[in-house]
């Protein structure tokens, strides 16, 4: 039927489709037969055939601009049903029951169902002046939650490739709806008692592909994407600051699923992927700190709010990256860390480092990178990956000293902060192991 259909006459035939007419058209019949409603006549192979005629049409109808009649699309509101109907198909098919196997049993159709679910999103978004805002979120928050509930466990990998892919339209589609379910979905890309936890993967593509993933939901619902597709109730202000249950999952969840790879992983592209994640970030947020600002005598994770708690574990990042052993990794952080260069107002000609952001943000900075390598916990190759980042800190800290940057007026000091440096170094002397001690004395060489 696809290769003699026109994008004319596939539109026709999605036109004619309504959710309150099952059985009157082309495309009601394939919903039928994919959602398997016709039991004990349909097989698998006719599901597979209905998904991808139903992709065809769909691809036929909108995939270019120029095909389309829009004023057909806008008064029959078509992608907006489609979308609704295919969400709900989607979120049955892909449930899973007591024996926690998904519904649809056949890997590839819930592969096709993944990327109709997306092709569906795209369309969409070329085409938004058709679409209601209202029936939009609902659907897309629907999807958000199957995929946190029942794709993410899936064990075909090219399912989580989509299902990643996935993630990344619906921000730009529906960036309220996403930021609804942000908490649910980190969750099962960095979270700890999550037990496919996808940052965890065996494959370094899924992992890279989840940190993609996961930055789209922090920047792009964070900047409330320019596409008119968001909920009618969604606040017009969108950016970073104004969205704290967002930032307390980028904090709690996200940031140390990303800490944990840039130490424990043993892919460069994967730890890069985190390098580039961490500036497009980075750039959501003003950078505005100050320590004069804060309040004497009060532990600093306390005293600084939590915009400003949530750059600095940023910067750690960065640094971090700019002590890994690899010189992509090292060569992705500084580019990142330039990203923010132009937050600060010191700027030393030939040189990509925030100098002055780099000195505002010293002591919080070192702080966590402190607590980082301190921890009783945390692994060997943990504690050594802090050590390198603080080596690398405080080699900052003293062409800061050497330098002319100030902060409000004043020049930056270290003394008040040397005494943790200290402790920190006499934990890890007392280690046995030989990788801890060998880092600590090239630091202690280095530094002092």
């Amino acid at each position: 039927m696809l290769p003699a259909t026109s994008a004319d006459a596939a539109l026709e035939l999605l036109l004619h489709f309504s959710p309150r007419n099952d059985n009157d058209s082309v495309v009601s019949t394939l919903l039928a037969i994919i959602n398997d409603e016709l039991a004990f006549i349909t097989t698998e192979g006719h599901r597979e055939s209905s998904v991808d005629i139903l992709r065809g049409l769909m691809q036929r109808a909108f995939g270019k601009q120029e095909t389309y009649d829009e004023a057909k699309i806008q008064d029959k509101a078509i992608l907006q049903s489609l979308f609704q109907h295919c969400s709900v198909l989607f979120e049955r098919r892909m449930s899973r029951g007591s024996a926690a196997n998904p519904l649809e049993q056949s890997e590839h159709i819930r592969l096709s169902l993944v990327e109709l679910m997306a092709e569906l999103g795209k369309y969409l978004i070329l085409h938004r002046r058709s679409v209601a805002t209202d029936i939009i979120c609902e659907a897309a928050s629907c999807i958000c939650q199957t995929l946190a509930k029942h794709v993410f466990h899936d064990s075909f990998p090219d399912i989580l490739v989509a299902a990643c892919a996935l993630i990344q339209t619906l921000a730009k589609l529906s960036p309220a709806a996403v930021d609804e379910n942000a908490t649910d979905l980190l969750l099962q890309f960095a979270g700890k008692e999550v037990k496919h936890c996808l940052f965890r993967n065996r494959r370094s593509m899924i992992r890279s592909k989840a940190i993609e993933a996961s930055c789209a939901i922090v920047v792009l619902c964070c900047q409330g994407q320019a596409v008119d597709v968001t909920c009618s109730n969604a606040d017009d202000d969108s950016s970073i600051l104004s969205s704290t249950p967002l930032q307390q999952a980028l904090q709690i969840i996200l940031l140390p699923g990303w800490e944990d790879l840039l130490k424990m992983d043993t892919s460069v592209s994967v730890r890069v992927a985190v390098l580039n994640a961490v500036g497009m970030v980075a750039k959501q947020f003003n950078w505005t700190y100050s320590p004069t600002k804060e309040l004497s005598g009060k532990d600093i994770h306390r005293s600084m709010e939590l915009t400003s708690l949530v750059e600095s574990n940023l910067l750690t990042l960065l640094v971090l990256g700019t002590s890994d052993g690899n010189i992509l990794a090292q060569e992705s952080a500084t580019q990142q860390m330039s990203s923010i260069l132009n937050f600060g107002s010191y700027h030393r000609q030939g040189s990509g480092v925030p100098w002055d952001v780099i000195a505002r943000y010293f002591h919080p900075v070192m702080d966590l990178i402190l607590s980082s390598c301190s921890l009783s916990w945390s692994t060997c190759k943990g504690r050594v990956r802090s050590l390198e980042a603080l080596q690398v800190l405080l080699s900052y800290a003293i062409a800061i000293l050497d330098s002319d940057v100030v902060i409000d007026d004043s020049r930056m000091t270290l003394s008040p902060r040397m005494q943790p440096v200290v402790e920190c170094l006499r934990k890890n002397l007392v280690s046995g192991e030989k990788d801890v001690v060998q880092v600590r004395t090239d630091f202690t060489c280095t530094s002092l």
